[in-house]
């Protein structure tokens, strides 16, 4: 639910800083165009994707679309949907007994492998490393 507040919070974010001061939002998806892929990749981040979807569900070229996420995310489409994984797997390191090769398998992750490289990126830290970290020095 956190990943889910922290994307609307982005979304909204983008969307006013798309939207001129003089201009009346109706239609998020008018004034900020990613909207719906970057919900579509909210509701559908542990399943594969690719560009060439999301960029039909903004009505952009994959280009344009490509670019314009870059551009605005500061990720490509791939490392945003990672990023969420990424902070997905490390709530589940906390609050559960599962094991690495079974969050990255729930996550949609091609292999465990690939799993631990991107969670390394995102939190510089192993998995197991984490969460020993995290069972060591709980929070306040």
């Amino acid at each position: 639910q956190l990943l889910r507040v922290y994307a609307l919070a982005v979304n909204t974010e983008l969307a006013r800083y798309f939207s001129s001061a003089s201009q009346q939002v109706t239609k998020a998806s008018k004034v900020f165009p990613l909207k719906p892929a970057l919900e579509y990749i909210l509701d559908h981040y542990m399943e594969p994707c690719d560009t060439e979807t999301l960029a039909s569900l903004c009505h952009l070229s994959e280009s344009r679309f490509y670019n314009l996420f870059s551009q605005h995310m500061k990720y490509t489409p791939i490392e945003y949907r990672n990023l969420l994984r990424a902070y997905e797997a490390g709530s589940l390191l906390r609050d559960t007994g599962l094991s690495v090769e079974e969050i990255s398998s729930r996550l949609g992750f091609e292999s465990p492998e690939y799993f631990r490289r991107v969670f390394k990126k995102h939190y510089h830290s192993s998995p197991s490393a984490f969460r020993k970290t995290w069972m060591e020095t709980p929070p306040e």
